[in-house]
C-alpha cells in the first residue's frame, strides 16, 4: 500500500469530538486524560477525507483495552494513561497503525492512502513480442513498480488507489544474466477495466536515446552500494538501478534514457543478510552529507514484545516495526520512541487477526519533523519510505525477522 503523509495533517482543525461505540471501558481515574485523535484518508494529489467508523482502541502495558469508533467526522475521543498505546483499524481495509508512549495532550492523526473499501485493482497485461526468449520486464505505473520474470509473455499487474485508469505505463526489457537492453516503451493514457487484459503485444520496444548525467552527494556507507534513481518519464515511474563502491566521495554517472525523464531523488542502500541502511539523497553535488543511523544488529519477538540490538548511537525519530500476516490479511505499522529499545507489542485479539508471520523493525528519521513528540502525533509520516518519491533527507535502518 502506498502511503502519501504530509505535514499539513499536524494543522488540521480538529473538530467537536465524539466518543462512540466504547466497550469494556474502565471509570476513569485521576491519572486518566482524554486526548483527541482524527482519523483521515489522503490519496496521493486529493484533500484530506474523514474516515468515519474507524475503530480506535486503547491498551495499557497490562494489555487490558478501551474501544471506540469515529464519528461522522472521523473524530473520537479517548481516555489515555500516559504512556498507553493506541491503535487504528481502517474499516474496509486489513491496515492497522499503532503509536506506543501517547501522552495526555497529544492530538493524533492518522492518515490512511488509500480510501476506505477501494481495493486494488488486477490487469492481465500482454507482454511486448520481441524477437528470441521473452525478457524481463520492468513495469512502471504512476503509483508502482513490478517486475517479470524471463519467459513470461503476460503477467497480472496490480493497480491500487490513487492510481486510475486512464495512466501513463513504462515498461523496459532487460536480460537480468547478461544486462542486455531490449528496449523501452512509454504506454501513454492506457485504459482497463478490474479484471480485464490490457494488450500491450504489439507495442515497440525503442532503443534509449538520450544520455544524461547523475550526481549523487556524497553518503557516509561503508562498502558497496545499490543506487536506484527515482523519477517521472511521463505521468509513469521510472527507475534506474545502478551499483556503485563506497560512495563517501559522491558520485557522478552518465546513463543512457529513453526519452525526457525528470529525476527526484535517489534511494542508496547497503544490506548484510537481512539488515540494512537506506537514505534519501540529493541527485545534486555540494548538499551536506548524509550520515547513516546506527545498524540494527538483531531482533527478538515474542509475540508481546519486539527487542532489538543496535551498533552505533544515533537513532532518529522513531523506532519502526511492520508486520504482515503471510496469508496477507493485513499490514501493522508499530511507531515508538527513537530511545527504545523494546517495543510493546498489543494483542491482535481485540480485531480478530492471527499472529503476524512476517517484519521488519528498524529507525527512521524524517527531515520534516523535529522530533518524536512530533512525529508520533502525524505516524503515517514513517511510512514515506514506501512512497514512490520520498523526500530528500530520510534515512532508515532496518532488519527483517521471523
Amino acid at each position: 500500500m502506498t502511503h502519501q503523509p504530509t505535514m499539513a495533517l499536524l494543522s488540521l482543525p480538529i473538530a467537536a469530538l465524539v466518543a462512540c461505540g466504547a466497550d469494556d471501558v474502565a471509570t476513569p481515574d485521576a491519572a486518566q486524560s482524554a486526548i483527541e485523535v482524527l482519523v483521515v484518508s489522503t490519496p496521493a494529489g486529493g484533500a484530506h477525507t474523514p474516515v468515519p467508523d474507524a475503530e480506535v482502541v486503547v491498551t495499557q502495558a497490562d494489555g487490558h483495552s478501551t474501544r471506540s469508533r469515529t464519528a461522522p467526522d472521523g473524530t473520537a475521543r479517548v481516555m489515555i494513561t500516559a504512556g498507553d498505546a493506541v491503535t487504528v483499524l481502517y474499516p474496509d481495509v486489513a491496515n492497522l497503525t499503532t503509536v506506543l508512549d501517547v501522552q495526555p495532550g497529544d492530538a493524533l492523526v492518522f492518515d490512511d492512502a488509500r480510501p476506505a473499501a477501494t481495493p486494488a485493482q488486477s490487469i492481465e497485461v500482454r507482454l511486448p513480442v520481441v524477437p528470441g526468449p521473452m525478457p524481463m520486464f520492468d513495469i512502471t505505473t504512476p503509483c508502482a513498480r513490478h517486475q517479470t520474470v524471463a519467459g513470461e509473455t503476460s503477467t497480472t499487474l496490480w493497480v491500487d488507489a490513487p492510481c486510475s485508469a486512464p495512466m501513463d505505463i513504462s515498461l523496459e526489457g532487460f536480460d537480468f544474466a547478461t544486462g542486455e537492453d531490449h528496449g523501452h516503451a512509454l504506454v501513454t493514457d492506457a485504459t482497463w477495466t478490474d479484471g480485464g487484459v490490457l494488450d500491450l503485444s504489439a507495442v515497440t520496444l525503442d532503443q534509449r536515446t538520450q544520455d544524461r548525467s547523475l550526481a549523487v552527494a556524497p553518503v557516509a556507507l561503508p562498502g558497496e552500494a545499490s543506487i536506484a534513481f527515482w523519477g517521472r518519464y511521463g505521468r509513469a515511474l521510472y527507475v534506474l538501478d545502478w551499483q556503485a563502491p563506497a560512495l563517501s566521495n559522491g558520485l557522478t554517472v552518465q546513463v543512457p534514457l529513453p526519452g525526457p525523464v525528470t529525476f527526484d531523488v535517489a534511494r542508496v542502500s547497503t544490506a548484510s543478510v537481512h539488515s540494512g541502511q537506506t537514505l534519501v539523497v540529493p541527485l545534486i553535488d555540494g548538499r551536506a552529507e548524509l550520515a547513516p543511523l546506527a545498524s540494527v544488529t538483531s531482533v527478538t519477538f515474542t509475540g508481546t514484545q519486539l527487542t532489538m540490538e543496535l551498533d552505533g548511537t544515533e537513532t532518529g525519530d522513531a523506532v519502526m516495526a511492520k508486520l504482515w500476516h503471510g496469508a496477507g490479511d493485513y499490514t501493522w505499522t508499530i511507531v515508538g520512541p527513537p530511545d527504545r529499545r523494546t517495543l510493546f507489542v498489543p494483542p491482535l485479539r481485540p480485531f480478530g487477526f492471527g499472529a503476524p508471520t512476517q517484519g521488519r523493525v528498524g529507525l527512521i528519521d524524517h527531515p520534516a519533523v523535529a522530533s518524536w513528540d512530533q512525529l508520533r502525533q502525524a505516524p503515517a509520516l514513517v511510512d514515506a519510505f514506501y512512497d514512490p518519491l520520498p523526500p530528500v533527507g530520510l534515512r532508515e535502518s532496518d532488519m527483517s525477522f521471523f
